[in-house]
């Protein structure tokens, strides 16, 4: 009386992220990744095109074509895959892209170092712009928790903070290179 059927699909899209049926982020960043290589694309055939060499004008269109894909809906699947441990082997691809990405725009050689990108591009890795919007946006439910009483997120939430502020178990610094400042 009353039953109502629900098709079960494989995925889904909500708000432009794109969701499995078992709640994994590795289709949304693959897909996100795959975002950034057709902007990427389109945006060095446009420079080529139009003949901008300077750098700086390169980056800067690189930052609001391309790096604005790739960070999309960070804090949706962000704190679960910090949570959860795999944060390491999902953003690889995102990381290894976005590298890729400056090397080609600056002209450099695959063999510079990956630790002389920030300084040559003049930008922070990818991954202190993701740990700053995740952090921003979960330091704005503690403080709403704050008011409310609390409750059992605050495990959690502390797990993403203290991840996001770089102090994990393997004692990395990550949230201090993105300009963070730790409060007890």
């Amino acid at each position: 009386m009353g039953a109502m059927r629900f098709e079960v699909v494989s995925e889904f899209k909500y708000l432009g992220l794109v969701f499995d049926s078992r709640g994994g982020e590795k289709l949304m960043i693959a897909r996100l990744l795959e975002q950034g290589r057709k902007y990427f694309g389109w945006l060095v055939s446009f420079l080529n095109l139009n003949g901008w060499t300077h750098p700086h004008l390169r980056m800067v269109l690189f930052d609001v074509y391309v790096c604005s894909v790739l960070q999309f809906g960070c804090s949706v699947w962000g704190p679960r895959l910090l949570v959860s441990g795999t944060a390491h082997s999902l953003l690889t691809p995102l990381l290894t892209f976005h590298r890729k990405c400056i090397r080609t725009l600056l002209g450099l050689n695959r063999m510079t170092h990956s630790c002389l990108l920030p300084v040559l591009a003049a930008r922070p890795p990818l991954r202190a712009p993701l740990l700053k919007q995740i952090w921003r946006y979960y330091s704005r439910i503690c403080k709403i928790q704050a008011t409310r009483g609390g409750g059992d997120d605050y495990h959690t939430l502390g797990v993403v903070a203290r991840w996001a502020m770089g102090i994990d178990s393997s004692g990395s610094t990550l949230g201090m290179a993105a300009g963070m400042k730790i409060v007890e």
